[in-house]
C-alpha cells in the first residue's frame, strides 16, 4: 500500500506528483496521486467506479488537480493490519466500523500522510481536506448490505444521496452518516 508524505521544498526537493481531490459540491470523496497526468485520470476513473459509482456523472462533482513534492512510502500491507489493531473503531450512531476495514480504505482514499503539519507547504495543506463523503463500502457496511446490491451515488432535490437497487426496492441513504433516508427524495 503506498501512502505519500508532503516534503518541505527546502529541506528535501523531493518529486512533484499531480494530487486530485474528487468530490461533490464542497464536500471531499478521495484523492488520487501520480507523476503521470495519464495515470492520474486512470486512477481517478479506477477509485469512482469501485468506491463512489456515478460520482462523476453528477453536475455538481469536481476534480481539482494541483503540483506537489511528495515522498512515497510503501506501506507492507502486513504492517498495516498490525497497527489497525491498536486503533479504535468509528463508531457511526449504534454501528461500529473495525479499524481493520476502515483504515486500509482511509488510506487508499486519502494516501496523503502528513507527521509535521507545522513544515508542510500552507497551500497543499489547505488543499488537503478529510473526506467526508462515505464510500461505497462504508455504506454497505453501516447497512448490513451485500456486495451484490447495487449502490449508485446520485443527486435528488440537489442533495447527494446513495441509493441502493435490490431485488426491485429502491432505497436512500445519507452519504455523510450512512443513514437510511425516511423522506423520498425525487431525481
Amino acid at each position: 500500500m503506498k501512502v505519500y508524505v508532503p516534503l518541505k521544498e527546502k529541506k528535501n526537493p523531493g518529486p512533484t506528483m499531480w494530487v486530485a481531490k474528487v468530490g461533490y459540491d464542497s464536500n471531499v470523496a478521495f484523492y488520487a496521486i501520480s507523476d503521470d497526468m495519464d495515470e492520474l485520470h486512470e486512477s481517478i476513473n479506477e477509485k469512482a467506479k469501485e468506491y463512489y459509482p456515478g460520482l462523476l456523472d453528477l453536475e455538481k462533482s469536481y476534480v481539482k488537480v494541483r503540483k506537489a513534492r511528495l515522498g512515497e512510502v510503501d506501506l507492507p500491507e502486513n504492517l498495516v493490519n498490525s497497527a489497525t489493531r491498536k486503533i479504535e473503531e468509528k463508531d457511526y450512531e449504534d454501528v461500529k466500523i473495525p479499524a481493520s476495514i476502515l483504515v486500509p480504505l482511509e488510506l487508499e482514499l486519502v494516501p496523503v500522510v502528513n507527521f509535521d503539519p507545522e513544515d508542510m507547504d500552507p497551500e497543499f495543506n489547505r488543499f488537503v481536506e478529510p473526506r467526508n463523503i462515505l464510500s461505497k463500502r462504508e455504506i454497505e457496511y453501516l447497512n448490513g448490505l451485500n456486495g451484490k446490491t447495487e449502490l449508485t451515488l446520485t443527486a435528488k432535490d440537489d442533495n447527494l444521496v446513495w441509493v441502493s437497487k435490490t431485488n426491485g426496492e429502491t432505497i436512500d441513504f445519507d452519504p455523510f452518516t450512512g443513514k437510511r433516508l425516511v423522506k423520498k427524495l425525487t431525481n
